[in-house]
């Protein structure tokens, strides 16, 4: 296996591209296109990526892999900024041109969102959350009614009284009760999941949730609405079954019991506190 090493200089500067694509269409766009450039010059030449390099840059910048081939296409089709103007002019959004631009498959499959991807592997291996930390997410909640990013495996630590699987599609199934949830870390789904959580909350149909997250992924437009709540910032690396990622992690809480998660999580790492009445 490939192992992830501390991120360096070039890593930074690919955050840093990846970062600018939450600006204005046309600037997102050009965004993707420099991030597309700088994923061909790490190719060198080659067909593909070094071994594990696509995943690394998936779990650096909190993107799925196919999103990152399909910048790395849109750099290929344009070789050069007056290719790009010309397309930005054409087709004015990125859903444009992944949908009318670009060839209709990606090069690399998406994680599985029922679990989270090995952060050490080169290849996708599935592990789960150690069993203290989804411990203190029930002290703080009482029971776990559901886990929407799971499977059959991973409830056994969990004992949600129901899971999503990646079969049920949970994305689309109306969330209630207590939620537990790791949703795909390196993937497209991961905004997903959060926004999706976020609704139900507000919604009412969830009553509270605690939410385990990368920490690379703060400054993405779906993790804002998180900042209404409460926050702990783990101060060591977690140890997903043996492989420890090379970032931080977060915990999130939702819900009327602030104090509690305080109680719990405070163990590991610093809370943010803020309050937010509960509206539902």
């Amino acid at each position: 296996m490939t192992s992830l090493q501390p991120v360096d200089l070039g890593d930074e500067r690919i955050i840093r591209l990846d970062r600018k694509v939450d600006q204005a269409e046309d600037d997102g766009i050009r965004a993707r296109w420099a991030f597309g450039r700088e994923m061909l010059t790490r190719r060198g030449g080659k067909d593909r990526l070094p071994n594990g390099e696509l995943v690394r840059v998936s779990i650096l910048t909190g993107k799925s892999e196919r999103e990152i081939g399909y910048r790395m296409q849109f750099a290929e089709r344009c070789a050069d900024e007056g290719q790009l103007r010309n397309a930005v002019a054409e087709f004015g959004s990125w859903h444009r041109i992944v949908a009318e631009f670009l060839p209709p498959s990606a090069p690399e499959p998406v994680p599985s969102p029922s679990r989270v991807p090995s952060l050490m592997a080169s290849t996708t291996v599935e592990v789960f959350t150690p069993a203290k930390y989804v411990d203190a997410a029930r002290t703080v909640l009482g029971v776990i009614d559901l886990d929407p990013a799971s499977c059959e495996e991973a409830n056994r630590t969990v004992k949600a009284e129901r899971f999503f699987s990646i079969a049920d599609d949970g994305l689309s199934r109306e969330w209630f009760g207590r939620v537990w949830m790791n949703p795909p870390w390196g993937a497209s789904t991961t905004g997903a999941f959060v926004t999706k959580l976020v609704e139900e909350f507000d919604a009412g149909r969830v009553t509270s949730a605690v939410l385990l997250l990368s920490a690379l992924g703060f400054t993405s437009s779906w993790f804002q609405p998180l900042w209404d709540h409460t926050l702990c910032f783990a101060s060591k690396r977690i140890d997903f079954d043996g492989a420890s990622p090379p970032f931080g992690s977060v915990f999130a809480y939702l819900g009327p019991n602030r104090q509690r998660f305080v109680e719990a999580f405070d163990q590991f790492g610093a809370v943010v506190n803020r309050e937010r009445p509960h509206v539902g």
